[in-house]
């Protein structure tokens, strides 16, 4: 009998998504390298894009901020692990103003020779149900100007 094991990348973003919904940055902060770079689908509304660390805990901070009747959540649905990336399947859901946000994401981290994470690419795959979410939801004054068109 043959025993497969989950590459150590993928266990690792399993922790990490762990620890950040129950509370704790630390582990996935400690995880991402200073000179971080990431790139989101129309699911982030107006934050497309941020260089560094601090600015993509800033920008996820705002994000997660929009959600005030049920806050924003991510559950790990798959992970798939390489020794340079990982591609992990969330589902990411909550509720702002009064329009539900639910939507399946793919998301691709790069991985650097000391496990630290380099890059974030996601790719929302239920589309639709994003754009009305969009369409229902006032931006804060402090959001980037967007146009409602997805830039990846």
């Amino acid at each position: 009998m043959t025993t497969l094991r989950e590459h150590p990348n993928a266990v690792l973003v399993r922790e990490r998504f762990a620890a950040l919904n129950a509370g704790d940055v630390a582990p996935f902060y400690d995880a991402v390298r200073e000179d971080f770079h990431n790139v989101n689908d129309i699911g982030a509304g107006p934050w497309h894009e941020n260089h560094g660390r601090d600015a993509f805990f800033g920008f996820f901070a705002d994000f997660a901020g929009l959600f005030d009747d049920e806050p924003f959540g991510q559950e790990v649905l798959d992970v798939l692990g390489w020794d340079d990336r990982v591609l992990t399947i969330v589902r990411e859901t909550g509720v702002a103003q009064g329009q539900r946000f639910d939507n399946r994401a793919l998301y691709v981290l790069g991985v650097d020779p000391d496990g630290r994470y380099t890059s974030l690419y996601t790719t929302d795959m239920d589309q639709e149900t994003i754009r009305r979410f969009w369409a229902g939801v006032a931006l804060p004054a402090s959001a980037p100007a967007w146009d409602g068109a997805a830039v990846v």
